[in-house]
């Protein structure tokens, strides 16, 4: 899947420019930590995350407008404090990778807290607390009370609309991009959902049907777009709700499946709790590893139930 492929990269380094560590993470949930001084575990270790908190990752770069922030929040070279180089690379079509790189001072009050909070989320959610510094471990926003010199903000302006030139021309790429990601995992989709006759229906066109009891209602499903892991395996719960037209529950049953086959079918008895009119039968579909769910209602009525005749 196209989220297999995405990358993401942390680069902390001091005010000299020195690395202190480093973390890349891979879309399939592989995380391999460079500790390179100022940190409790030094060297390369390689650790996994489930893809719940990959797919968490993702969510939280979209919630800090991640491409809409500057590329840089480096404004006081006097002040320079530890810094922070945050990476996604995402992957487009004619095997292109689109790379959006933001570096920020850690503990300036400059420093956007979504971007602040982005970080520390992806700490977080990769588990490598354990492996950083103490200082790390309890990294607040630290504010300074710098003053910024009336040049130094003409030129962050002169820089800003040189740059936004560029800037606006692959904006648009790189939304389409995270959008295109976001279509890979939300939401599932319903291809088909049909009822006896293979007929799809609606409230202004109902299936027309004539049943006697102890009958079968052959109800069956169609769907498509979910998220799989590595392992080939889902997670889907598959819901199906019948009222009839006094708004009444006359059949109701939830089907979880971990394995990818796309389709399901219900043969349902009609028995004496069934009667003639109108019916809705709803069909829901939630995907549990990205936490989304999709609906559809079916129309149908039944006619001149009846008890069927047995001859001698």
């Amino acid at each position: 899947m196209l989220i297999e492929n995405v990358i993401i990269r942390i680069n902390k380094k001091d005010k000299y420019n020195k690395p202190i560590f480093k973390i890349t993470i891979y879309g399939n949930g592989k995380i391999i930590f460079n500790g390179i001084k100022k940190v409790k575990k030094l060297g390369i270790t390689e650790s996994k995350i489930k893809d719940k908190e990959f797919i968490g990752i993702i969510e939280q770069f979209k919630k800090s407008n991640f491409i809409k922030l500057k590329n840089s929040y480096i404004t006081d070279k006097e002040n320079k404090d530890e810094l922070v180089e945050i990476t996604i690379s995402i992957p487009q079509e004619n095997d292109r990778i689109f790379d959006k790189t933001i570096i920020f001072n850690l503990y300036d009050s400059l420093t956007p807290d979504s971007l602040l909070k982005l970080y520390r989320d992806i700490i977080k959610k990769s588990k490598l607390e354990n492996k950083i510094s103490e200082r790390e471990d309890n990294s607040k926003k630290v504010i300074k009370n710098s003053k910024v010199k009336k040049i130094t903000a003409l030129i962050l302006i002169t820089i800003i609309l040189v740059a936004g030139i560029f800037y606006i021309y692959f904006e648009i790429d790189m939304n389409k991009d995270l959008n295109s990601l976001e279509s890979k995992i939300f939401p599932p989709k319903i291809d088909i959902f049909t009822i006896s006759d293979g007929i799809q229906s609606n409230i202004n066109n109902p299936i027309k049907n004539n049943y006697n009891i102890t009958d079968e209602l052959f109800i069956y499903l169609e769907y498509s777009e979910i998220f799989v892991n590595e392992k080939n395996r889902c997670d889907v719960d598959l819901s199906l709700n019948i009222k009839d037209e006094m708004n009444e529950i006359v059949f109701n049953d939830i089907i979880k499946k971990n394995i990818v086959n796309n389709s399901y079918s219900w043969n349902i008895a009609l028995n004496n709790s069934w009667r003639s009119g109108n019916y809705s039968a709803q069909l829901k579909i939630k995907d549990n590893y990205v936490n989304k769910t999709v609906s559809e209602i079916n129309y149908f009525i039944i006619n001149n139930i009846s008890p069927k005749i047995i001859e001698f």
